[in-house]
């Protein structure tokens, strides 16, 4: 019995057009957006929510600084360059550019195309399309701008249902989040450039004429305006007083609002340490204590999974006996003692060479034997 009411309630879902109304936040009325914060939400709007844009800079930096290697996969040495992509994929385009610019449209698009450009046989560029340019399935055939496409590589990292033949985009998976955080961020910036509360209020007894008024106020900033005039003491006379005004709790309220929504963003979206987009909860910061623990969780939990899939991508353009590999060490490396402490153990065992270890380490290299 439960199972054939579960069966009907899955067959009114999937029939029922509110629910893909929903899923796009075309129920929400058109005046409001497309979330219930009143911000409409697209992909294009989702670098102008801070956190978003921090953490896919962050993920794609780190994506660009590592150094890349061509190895062997049978023997998992490295094997000389023969992939002249990974210097230039694109025209004019050196690989840490190229490489940022199409993990920062990966991480919001969901999705990514490349198309590489064989000669003989072998990759010697590779563009990266945007995915907005892109129409078709795979199975019909993709097209560019209207036109076939040829050979296109296409991954997805986010979509809604495993039948979908297309990505969906970061703030189309979090659309509320994304619209509340950007609201109050709007908010905050509405609030200090144009809020209608001054700072302090001049009481003055009698009835002063408008000129009057004026010239006070005029009087005042000047001589208590500007970083220069900062803690002076003001003078009022002939009765007058002053008052500070204070912004009310609901109102200072949207800054803890926006550390709510960066920290969620950055975890839920992106698993990153939320103090990652400056925001420090129970007691958590990076010192230089623990600098290298936390890299170590920006890495295995933030970098490595976009780690793996480049180089599922990517090893696809190689030759069948190659493979590329991306390495982290420079974000993972120890201090400067415990490093040449664990290069000198290795020496002494016999499973690493001097040159090895001068390869490995920027600060060790040249000079000295080699063997």
């Amino acid at each position: 019995m439960f199972g054939r009411l579960l069966g009907i309630t899955e067959s009114r879902v999937v029939r029922d057009p509110s629910w893909s109304q929903w899923a796009t936040g075309s129920d929400i009325p058109a005046s409001t957006g497309n979330t219930y914060a009143g911000v409409r939400v697209d992909s294009g709007m989702a670098v102008e929510a801070a956190p978003i844009l921090g953490c896919c800079t962050l993920i794609s930096d780190v994506m660009a600084t590592m150094d890349v290697r061509q190895i062997s996969r049978v023997t998992g040495r490295d094997v000389p360059m023969t992939a002249v992509w990974l210097d230039e994929p694109q025209r004019s385009m050196d690989w840490p550019t190229w490489i940022f610019d199409a993990t920062m449209g990966w991480l919001l698009d969901g999705e990514i195309f490349l198309k590489p450009l064989r000669v003989n046989g072998q990759v010697e560029q590779i563009a990266a399309i945007d995915a907005d340019r892109v129409t078709g399935n795979a199975v019909d055939g993709w097209r560019i701008d209207g036109k076939p496409a040829g050979e296109l590589v296409h991954r997805i990292k986010w979509r809604r249902r495993r039948a979908d033949d297309r990505g969906t985009p970061v703030v189309d998976m979090a659309r509320e989040v994304v619209g509340a955080a950007i609201a109050a961020q709007r908010y905050g910036g509405a609030f200090f450039g144009q809020s209608a509360i001054p700072p302090v209020v001049l009481e003055l007894p009698g009835a002063p004429t408008t000129e009057q008024l004026k010239q006070i106020r005029e009087n005042w900033v000047r001589h208590h305006g500007g970083f220069g005039k900062v803690g002076l003491p003001g003078v009022v006379t002939g009765g007058g007083t002053v008052k500070q005004l204070t912004i009310s709790p609901e109102q200072a309220q949207f800054l803890q609002t926006r550390r709510f929504f960066a920290a969620e963003i950055a975890t839920n979206l992106f698993h990153l340490p939320p103090e990652i987009v400056g925001v420090t909860m129970d007691g958590r910061s990076i010192t230089y204590q623990n600098v290298e623990t936390r890299w170590t969780d920006i890495l295995r939990s933030g970098v490595m999974p976009w780690m793996t899939r480049w180089r599922h991508l990517l090893r696809r353009m190689l030759p069948p006996t190659d493979d590329i590999v991306f390495l982290p060490d420079k974000y993972l490396q120890a201090d400067t003692k415990t490093r040449w402490e664990t290069y000198a153990v290795g020496i002494e065992a016999g499973f690493t060479t001097p040159a090895e270890v001068r390869r490995l380490d920027p600060l060790l290299e040249g000079g000295g034997p080699t063997r």
